[in-house]
């Protein structure tokens, strides 16, 4: 009674972090024009020991309040999850997760952001085409949430975010791990500036989130 009980637990465990953590597609996929899904391709980079989770939110315009709602998540919700974690990319002290998810043919917006327990309302009107049989490359999202009681961080920004292009690193991972893709049909979204990133130029470095001064002198 005590192993099945055991075994019931284990199993659920699992089920619970599969359901939380967004699945990348399957190693051996292949897109053509009968293709009735779209790829979408981010990596999403944060540094090393922070766990997150670290996500971006995508709306499909066209499924309006009835659901399209994609997420896209990195890091973990706990340093044990973390640990046991798989990484596409390991540069000095960051780490990177590339996320390779069909997402239905439509017109997408980013309708939120969080990075851990932050979630700004700091949202550019940032929209891409989703078109079936193509791959869509949306750049690089680097994210990181600074310590507000740390000393050395008392002053800095609670979240940071930066939306960049890293194509040559992102493409060059996707076709080792994704062999079958045909890279002809990919198309750059990538920003080439601050203008065409998903944060306002003027807070495209840096969003300071207002914290409660929890600490009584």
């Amino acid at each position: 009674m005590k192993l099945v009980l055991k075994a019931l637990m284990v199993g659920a465990l699992g089920l619970m972090l599969t359901a939380c953590i967004k699945s990348n597609i399957a190693p051996d996929t292949h897109l053509n024009s009968v293709s009735k899904k779209g790829i979408v391709v981010l990596s999403m980079d944060f540094p090393r020991g922070q766990t997150g989770p670290f996500i971006l939110r995508f709306k499909n315009e066209e499924s309006g309040a009835f659901g399209g709602l994609e997420v896209l998540k990195a890091g973990a919700s706990s340093t044990w999850e973390l640990a046991f974690k798989k990484y596409d990319f390991k540069e000095n002290d960051l780490y990177g997760e590339l996320k390779v998810v069909e997402f239905e043919p439509g017109v997408y917006r980013l309708s939120s952001w969080s990075v851990g327990k932050v979630e700004p309302n700091a949202v550019k009107e940032y929209r891409f085409h989703v078109e079936a049989g193509k791959i869509t490359y949306l750049g690089n999202a680097f994210f990181k949430q600074n310590n507000p009681f740390s000393r050395s961080e008392a002053n800095a920004p609670l979240a940071i975010t930066i939306h960049t292009d890293k194509s040559e690193r992102d493409i060059k991972a996707l076709s080792g791990l994704y062999p079958n893709l045909d890279l002809n049909h990919l198309i750059n979204l990538a920003p080439k500036n601050a203008e065409t990133g998903f944060f306002k130029p003027e807070q495209d470095i840096e969003i300071t989130i207002p914290v409660i001064n929890a600490i009584v002198n």
